[in-house]
């Protein structure tokens, strides 16, 4: 654990990530996993980079469009609110989709194992769960 932190200093490896995103990062054996979702290409995705190196392991679009429209998020909102959890064996994500809540399971590598809408959510501001 470092104890002085800047922008230069005891830094291991930086990246940059596409989209946009309030998640938080979750920490593995291995790697660092994230959600993020681009607005430009209405992509909602997970990646993976190696914790060794920051380097891209593997990126997951969970959703193509369907992202919410005007007045139905937050100024300051994204499409990537939910950080995700990882079990041991799953990374799980969750998104607002198509006016659904959308929940992900995906294998350390990635693969979509299942996906389960869990209901309808009528957004005035977005979805931010927390695990």
């Amino acid at each position: 654990m470092p104890i002085e932190w800047n922008e230069t200093k005891d830094i291991k490896w930086r990246t940059d990530i596409p989209g946009r995103g309030h998640s938080s990062p979750v920490v593995t054996e291995d790697m660092v996993v994230l959600a993020t979702a681009d607005d430009q290409d209405q992509e909602q995705m997970v990646i993976a980079y190696n914790r060794s190196d920051g380097l891209v392991r593997w990126e997951t679009v969970l959703h193509q469009g369907g992202f919410p429209g005007p007045g139905e998020l937050h100024k300051k909102g994204t499409n990537a609110n939910g950080t995700v959890l990882f079990d041991g064996d799953r990374i799980y994500a969750v998104f607002l989709n198509s006016g659904k809540i959308i929940a992900t399971a995906l294998d350390l590598e990635g693969k979509k194992v299942w996906q389960k809408e869990l209901g309808s959510f009528n957004s005035k501001f977005g979805y931010a769960p927390s695990p």
